[in-house]
């Protein structure tokens, strides 16, 4: 079966998680990985819109590029090494997050 190229791509709210060291380490497991081709996962602080003392909404941004058979195999792979980042961060502390749908472009 033949590989094609993947960009998968999503955004989870991280409040109250420690969102740095999350996007680290789902950024050096995403490198480390053979079949990713480029891997972006970066923390993001946005404004809460609601709040009226400046409070920020904590994120995490997920953007990469790779090979697979199909959307879901590459929306699998970058899934599960995002939240065994997480739980390498955390350890056995419980924890929740939201996400949005998992995005996967061929090409």
């Amino acid at each position: 079966m033949a590989l094609l190229l993947w960009s998968v791509r999503n955004q989870f709210g991280a409040d109250g998680l420690p969102a740095e060291a999350w996007a680290a380490a789902a950024d050096a497991l995403l490198r480390a990985e053979t079949t990713v081709q480029s891997a972006k996962v970066v923390a993001t602080h946005e404004e809460d819109e609601l709040a009226l003392d400046g409070t920020h909404i904590c994120g995490l941004s997920v953007a990469v590029v790779i090979k697979a058979a199909d959307a879901g195999s590459a929306t699998g792979l970058v899934e599960r090494l995002v939240v065994e980042a997480l739980w390498s961060v955390l350890g056995d502390r419980e924890a929740a997050w939201t996400a949005y749908d998992w995005q996967a472009r061929a090409g």
